[in-house]
């Protein structure tokens, strides 16, 4: 009989080699209460992540909610450097991208948390019913292929789970949905702002009022008595003005008089509210409107799709829940779960040549029903007093329903 080991370890792997094999030796001298002590038992990592994601989840879309909800209405600002402070404070599109930073963390937490509890629903299926290699290949990878919603064994099988990985899919579209309900949009904005109003003081009204004049004197005789002049000069004394022409043409454009009078009784208007020396300046609120754009936020949009999300993974938190007290264990689809369970000569029978796991299995393997429970040889008759049973995949004449409480190994 050929030896079960085709290379033996090198000196300096002996001594590794050795403390491996010792230490093996040393779990199979184990009293067999030690080995099967606690094994019934859901240890807290599985549903804590469950409900915690959930938890982190459900944080992530309240403050989705508010972030959006506190831009709403605000102007849009325009940043002239993208990676700054102000810029990522301020600008459009640094605003955009937390809105789809926290509708991507929500989706992630929301779906991780219904994986969790699918994965509980998924190994609770494999014990209650006799399920074949292709239904499921489908079943433990529905969470992460679509193409396993087209095996026809999983879904006529496994109806709950199938919904629940359905779920898992569908949940990534709140990504999609939620980040577009905040926009922009032109819109007026009205602001109220002190301004000093000029008008007329009707308190200082009198028939003779004195205007400042540029003329500061003129020259005159001082003989007041004389009674005939030869050679009078009035030099008036003045500021030359700017304009040498004290005429100025104005153009008419083609308007009629009467047109004429009222532009001119405007300007005459207009010019008087130049002159303060009859105007008081009040303080007056003034509206000022001006277009802008602003953001608009469509919070029924978002608060609808989180909701939806909310309450089905809720449900199927519920579902994972209620296969967690009735497995009595918690689950996880790993490589160390599927080395554990899949410790049965039946199988290996059954994957002859097929060993490697490659890419297809022949149809026999696929077809063949298999299911989670305690094995039993063909031959042997099933001792429900037997202190040590063995649990994994096996055919259905190989299997016993599980019984929660009882000590197997």
């Amino acid at each position: 009989m050929a030896s079960s080991y085709d290379v033996l370890p090198q000196d300096g792997e002996a001594t590794g080699f050795q403390e491996a094999i010792n230490k093996h030796q040393h779990q199979l001298d184990e009293p067999e209460a030690e080995k099967t002590s606690g094994i019934w038992r859901i240890h807290w990592r599985s549903p804590t992540s469950m409900i915690g994601l959930f938890i982190g989840a459900t944080g992530a879309a309240v403050a989705h909610h508010l972030y959006y909800d506190s831009v709403d209405g605000t102007e849009v600002v325009i940043v002239q450097e993208e990676w700054t402070l102000e810029a990522v404070r301020n600008s459009q599109e640094w605003k955009l991208r937390f809105g789809a930073g926290l509708a991507f963390l929500a989706k992630a937490m929301f779906a991780a948390s219904a994986i969790v509890a699918y994965e509980q629903r998924a190994w609770l299926t494999a014990r209650n019913k006799a399920v074949t290699v292709a239904g499921l290949d489908a079943m433990f990878s529905a969470a992460q292929s679509p193409l396993s919603f087209f095996s026809v064994d999983f879904l006529r099988r496994a109806k709950a789970g199938a919904i629940m990985a359905l779920l898992v899919w569908c949940i990534p579209l709140a990504a999609v949905i939620t980040p577009g309900t905040l926009a922009v949009i032109p819109t007026t904005v009205s602001t109220s702002k002190s301004f000093p109003v000029p008008v007329v003081n009707f308190s200082q009204v009198q028939p003779l009022y004195d205007f400042d004049s540029s003329v500061i004197g003129y020259d005159d005789t001082a003989i007041f008595g004389a009674l005939k002049a030869e050679s009078t000069n009035n030099a008036s004394s003045g500021l030359l003005p700017k304009l040498l022409a004290q005429d100025l043409s104005a153009l008419a454009r083609n308007k009629t008089v009467g047109e004429l009078i009222e532009e001119l009784s405007r300007n005459i208007t207009l010019s008087v509210f130049n002159l303060d020396q009859i105007l008081i300046h009040n303080d007056t609120m003034v509206r000022i409107s001006s277009d802008v754009n602003v953001y608009s936020y469509n919070r029924r949009v978002l608060i609808i799709t989180y909701a939806v999300v909310f309450l089905g993974t809720l449900i199927a938190l519920l579902i994972g829940g209620a296969a967690y007290f009735k497995n009595g264990v918690s689950h996880q689809l790993s490589f160390s779960a599927f080395m554990s369970t899949t410790r049965n000569y039946r199988l290996d029978e059954l994957t002859a040549g097929s060993s490697m796991g490659a890419m297809p299995l022949r149809d026999s393997i696929k077809s063949t029903k298999l299911q989670f429970g305690f094995l039993r040889n063909a031959d042997e008759e099933v001792d429900r007093e037997e202190a040590m049973r063995r649990v994994g995949f096996g055919l259905s004449d190989q299997i016993v329903p599980l019984q929660k409480g009882v000590p197997y190994y």
